[in-house]
């Protein structure tokens, strides 16, 4: 990677909301092959009464994508500039197969969790296990691989992956389909959950300078009226990481969700990439709590 070629450089933050015990929101991020590749993840455990174990289910969530996607992300370091054909068999390779991969290492994680602590109380024989014993469980999950040329997308559930540059407004990477009532939400414990995650790939040179990648849990899409103040929300933090940089935007990031976190009641996560100029990714750090293709 070029000297001349600045870095994506990662920030984060994450807030309780107001009255729980504990947050169901989790993140984490990761280079791979020497910083070619950026992984960015968060999820978002249901909370609700049914969904008692949803702390765990997001904590393991990010982990599962992030085991999953590794060696994706580096055969995309590999591949980097060899042509369209590699690119037909990445993007293939990044659909469907990858994201029952991602789903059902999740599934077979908390099946043997609930089998060995079972959240009824009893334990059975594994042919008695029904999906219902996943439900308590429950998350979304939002991914997100930045590579030198290349940005790719997954999204389970509600929240947010939205991209800004210098040439215009916040762009949502996926629209609401427009078929969910109420709070309702695709989850990890639906039934095969892999044909409900969508997947969204376009290479960074479609991209104006100073680029940002903002994913998060929907506590922070919520605590606005609508979703034109939240747009409103990531031209701000993007414009304070073009006037002030990265460190300054850190710094002041957890009070910003704080605010909002008392706005909408909720567990408000936020994780955003930078990189000014024509960037590509490079990170040594890791954390936790960390169009179609």
């Amino acid at each position: 990677m070029g000297g001349d070629t600045p870095a994506w450089t990662p920030v984060h933050a994450t807030v309780k909301g107001a009255n729980k015990k504990y947050s169901q929101d989790a993140l984490r991020f990761r280079a791979v092959a020497d910083g070619a590749a950026l992984l960015l993840t968060v999820a978002d455990g249901h909370g609700a009464a049914p969904h008692r174990r949803s702390h765990l289910g997001s904590a393991w969530a990010v982990e599962e994508f992030v085991r999953c996607v590794t060696p994706f992300a580096r055969m995309v370091a590999e591949l980097e500039g060899e042509g369209p054909g590699a690119w037909r068999r990445l993007r293939e390779a990044g659909d469907l197969p990858l994201r029952r991969t991602v789903c059902r290492s999740w599934l077979d994680r908390t099946r043997l969790h609930d089998l060995n602590a079972p959240s009824r109380g009893t334990a059975g024989p594994a042919a008695e296990f029904g999906r219902d014993r996943l439900v308590p469980y429950g998350s979304t999950l939002l991914g997100v691989l930045l590579s030198r040329t290349q940005v790719f997308c997954w999204q389970l559930g509600d929240g947010d992956i939205v991209l800004v540059d210098e040439n215009g407004p916040p762009r949502h990477l996926f629209a609401e389909t427009g078929d969910k009532v109420g709070d309702e939400t695709d989850s990890l414990c639906g039934p095969e959950p892999w044909h409900r995650m969508r997947t969204h790939w376009q290479p960074l040179s479609s991209l104006g300078r100073d680029r940002l990648i903002m994913i998060n849990t929907d506590g922070l899409t919520n605590s606005f009226a609508d979703g034109d103040g939240y747009v409103r929300f990531a031209q701000d933090v993007y414009d304070r990481f073009r006037a002030h940089g990265p460190a300054w935007v850190g710094e002041r990031l957890p009070g910003w969700l704080e605010r909002a976190a008392d706005n909408s009641g909720d567990d408000t996560t936020l994780l955003a990439a930078y990189a000014p100029g024509s960037a590509a990714p490079r990170t040594s750090s890791e954390t936790r709590r960390g169009k179609e293709l």
